[in-house]
C-alpha cells in the first residue's frame, strides 16, 4: 500500500511583480518550453540587465481547450523599470512546493490544491504560475523546487 503524500498547502497574497516575460502557445513542451526561457533570458542580457528572481512560468485557460498545445508565458522578475514589459498584478492565492525527483511530477500537488479550493469554497482564477526556485542544470533532481501558485476567486467573483 502506498502512503498518501501531505502537502503544506498555504493561503497567501502576492505583491505584484515587473517582470520580462514572453507568451507564446506550445506544442512540444521540453524543447519549446526550454528555447522560450532562453529566448527570455537572452532578450534581459542583450539589454543589459539582470534577472531579479526565479523564472515564473504561467499556464493561460484556453477558452478552446486543445490538448496539443499549451497556452504559456516565460517570466523573469526585473528590478530595471527599463527591462519590464508587463507587471504580473497582485493576487489572493493557495499555493504548495514540491520537490521533484525522478520518480515524481506535480499532479499530486495539483490534485491537493484543487481539493483544497474545492473544501475551501474556491475556484482557480488564471494564469496559474509556478515558480522554479532551483536550477534544474545546477542541482541534483532529489533537490528541484518548484511552487505552484493557484490564484483564487469565490464562485462570484
Amino acid at each position: 500500500m502506498t502512503a498518501t503524500k501531505k502537502y503544506d498547502i498555504q493561503e497567501k497574497d502576492l505583491p505584484e511583480i515587473p517582470v520580462y516575460s514572453i507568451r507564446k502557445k506550445i506544442i512540444e513542451i521540453p524543447d519549446e518550453l526550454a528555447n522560450l526561457i532562453n529566448t527570455v533570458f537572452e532578450e534581459i542580457i542583450s539589454r543589459g540587465g539582470n534577472c531579479s528572481g526565479s523564472p515564473i512560468l504561467l499556464y493561460y485557460k484556453d477558452v478552446e481547450f486543445n490538448t496539443m498545445e499549451v497556452d504559456l508565458e516565460v517570466a523573469l522578475p526585473v528590478k530595471d523599470n527599463a527591462l519590464f514589459n508587463k507587471v504580473l498584478p497582485p493576487v489572493h492565492a493557495v499555493s504548495v512546493i514540491e520537490h521533484l525527483d525522478s520518480n515524481s511530477n506535480l499532479e499530486g500537488a495539483y490534485t491537493a490544491l484543487y481539493a483544497w479550493m474545492k473544501s475551501n469554497g474556491y475556484h482557480p482564477a488564471y494564469p496559474i504560475r509556478e515558480i522554479y526556485s532551483t536550477d534544474p542544470q545546477a542541482i541534483s533532481p532529489e533537490q528541484l523546487l518548484v511552487e505552484i501558485i493557484i490564484p483564487l476567486k469565490r464562485e462570484h467573483d
